[in-house]
């Protein structure tokens, strides 16, 4: 079992257990647990799940999977050539981005670096600097959001079939 104490420019230094993961030796995507497993523990099975996805459907079926399989919690985009490291620090942060939301709210979809979208994509990248075992790691975090229609877009269609 891996510790770590991360800090980051959206919140406190805080300690956390690090996700183990396996190398995946392709892209992919790492659950903060498996689907289908306990929502209410909060380690599911103990360990990550993961899913093999290609890389122009990463980012889409990482949204997909946060909004109707909740029990998966956040969700990283794990690119071919990310260090496993990387990603169970960017996995870890994810974690922290949902406890700090309200109830309910969808889980972080994250990547241990640029994911790779558009740069048309909402997105927010965080200075992560964590204390792995003794060693000090730093890299960017970013978060992936949904595409978001304006307020007044949204109530003009909202009277209109689609």
């Amino acid at each position: 079992m891996t510790t770590a104490v991360i800090e980051w420019n959206g919140g406190n230094g805080a300690p956390v257990v690090l996700p183990v993961l396996a190398p995946l030796g392709r892209d992919g995507l790492a659950l903060t647990r498996p689907f289908g497993s306990d929502p209410a523990d909060p380690h599911g099975s103990g360990s990550a799940g993961v899913a093999y996805i290609p890389r122009p459907l990463l980012v889409r079926w990482a949204l997909e999977i946060v909004a109707t399989c909740p029990e998966v919690g956040p969700v990283a985009v794990w690119p071919y050539g990310v260090a496993v490291e990387q990603t169970a620090l960017a996995l870890a942060v994810g974690g922290l981005l949902a406890a700090a939301r309200p109830v309910g709210s969808v889980a972080p979809v994250v990547c241990a670096g640029r994911p790779p979208i558009r740069r048309s994509r909402p997105t927010a990248s965080y200075d992560v600097r964590a204390d792995v075992d003794g060693r000090r790691v730093e890299l960017a975090v970013w978060e992936v959001f949904r595409f978001a229609r304006p307020a007044a877009v949204t109530g003009l269609a909202a009277g209109r079939a689609a």
